[in-house]
């Protein structure tokens, strides 16, 4: 079975993941894979702050530690915390990640890999000597080094983040692993992700390992996992006792299943029963995580734009001028907004007011939010002549001003392309250098 452990930054999740993994190698369950625990840095001995500085991985199962990447700009006096607290921009960079620890992560990632691969022929040239059908789950079936059959263990793969999911880069090698499926001898995985990440997870690997189950750090999901692990239960028997314990289903279980409702069947067929069935849970541990109806509709559009905008908009590329990440954001909200408004809000009518609402008020945090990001790129983008740009002018004003012609553009009416333009031809030193600098196409209007 595959579970991902997912929450906000920050939430406990590798501090949890590295308790479960020490409580099942006490109790002899192979555990393999890699984990990320954080490296802190104490900046306030008086109000005992930590602010995270680094991430390193450890191999699993030898617990061979490599320093995998560190902050770029890590503060050094609480007043510099609060500071970078107050000023940080999604869109901004700070983390160096090391290309040699990429690489050794990924070696010990394919070994396992090979591993699996090996176990998984063997098993099929077995069965089919003797005439029976493989099914994924009896592959790989392993042995002691005393002949005795090896006990099942758990795959850890902590995390996959955007630049595995999208880019296809990082610890690609976690995927691969991860596409073998379930065997005897891993029958059960765990992969760390993002919760904005979670769907985009579910749809790579479902596929191999059927259902996911979606899990938070907390008490019941630790002690489920154990037990599945230790007590030697069968999946679908787990399955149906695990949707009782209490704190199993949490939030984003939730979420992400109302996400693939709305998606299918728009916002106006996601309702509080709707999810409950989905997750096979009382409306009453719904209602638990959301008071109503609109707070779960909330949820699951906030996921959407999570989903949709942060690749674009979250990442500033050092080579990209402001200029160009305007005309990227102009391309990517285009579509972002044609899907939503016809897959998400088909049959308007029948969607409550309050949620149309809700569903506003979403789209409008995100403009704020790409909004900053230009101001971000604006203040960063060496190649604009300072002195062309009037002392009054912030770079909120130039951001507010091209977000505004950029929705514009979108809803017909005017042509974003005569202003981003005009910026390229006003505001840059070298404007032969500079990418895009030709003249916008006739809009015909």
């Amino acid at each position: 079975m595959l579970f991902i452990l997912t929450g906000d930054i920050q939430t406990g999740k590798t501090r949890w993941l590295q308790a479960l993994v020490d409580d099942l190698t006490e109790r002899g369950v192979p555990v393999a894979g890699v984990l990320a625990p954080g490296v802190w840095n104490l900046i306030d001995p008086d109000q005992v702050v930590y602010d995270k500085v680094g991430i390193d991985n450890v191999l699993l199962p030898g617990g061979e530690r490599i320093e995998f990447s560190r902050r770029s700009d890590p503060p050094q006096t609480p007043a510099e915390l609060r500071e970078m607290l107050i000023s940080a921009n999604p869109a901004e960079l700070r983390w160096k990640v090391s290309d040699d620890a990429i690489a050794r992560v990924n070696a010990h990632l394919r070994r396992l890999t090979d591993e699996q691969r090996a176990a998984l022929r063997e098993a099929r040239a077995s069965k089919s000597g003797a005439g029976e059908a493989v099914a994924p789950e009896d592959a790989g079936t392993g042995a002691a080094s005393d002949g005795a059959p090896a006990r099942p263990g758990l795959l850890v793969v902590d995390e996959l983040g955007r630049m595995e999911i999208s880019r296809g880069e990082g610890l690609r090698d976690a995927l691969t692993l991860l596409a073998c499926g379930p065997t005897t001898r891993f029958p059960h995985a765990v992969v760390v992700v993002r919760d904005y990440l979670v769907i985009d997870v579910r749809r790579m690997l479902e596929s191999a390992w059927g259902p996911a189950h979606v899990i938070e750090p907390g008490d019941a999901p630790r002690l489920a996992i154990t037990s599945l692990m230790t007590d030697g239960e069968d999946t679908r028997t787990w399955q149906s006792r695990a949707r009782t314990l209490h704190g199993c289903v949490g939030r984003e279980a939730l979420i992400s299943a109302g996400y693939d409702i709305a998606s299918d069947h728009g916002i106006a067929a996601l309702t509080i029963r709707s999810v409950a069935d989905a997750c096979g849970v009382a409306v009453g541990t719904v209602y638990r995580h959301f008071a109503t109806k609109s707070d779960l509709t909330v949820a699951v559009i906030e996921r959407y734009f999570e989903r949709t905008l942060r690749p674009e908009f979250c990442e500033a590329n050092p080579q990209e001028d402001y200029v160009s990440y305007a005309m990227r954001m102009r391309d990517a909200l285009r579509g972002v907004l044609d899907d939503f408004r016809a897959s998400w809000l088909r049959d308007s009518d029948a969607i409550p007011p309050a949620e149309l609402v809700a569903a506003r008020e979403r789209e409008t945090h995100w403009m704020r939010h790409i909004q900053r990001g230009l101001a971000y790129v604006f203040d960063r983008d060496e190649g604009i002549d300072r002195d062309a740009i009037p002392d009054a002018m912030t770079s909120g004003d130039v951001a507010d001003m091209t977000l505004a012609a950029v929705l514009d553009d979108l809803y017909g009416r005017c042509n974003a392309e005569v202003l981003l333009w005009a910026m390229r031809h006003s505001m840059y030193r070298d404007v032969t250098g500079a990418s895009g600098a030709g003249a916008p196409e006739a809009s015909g209007e």
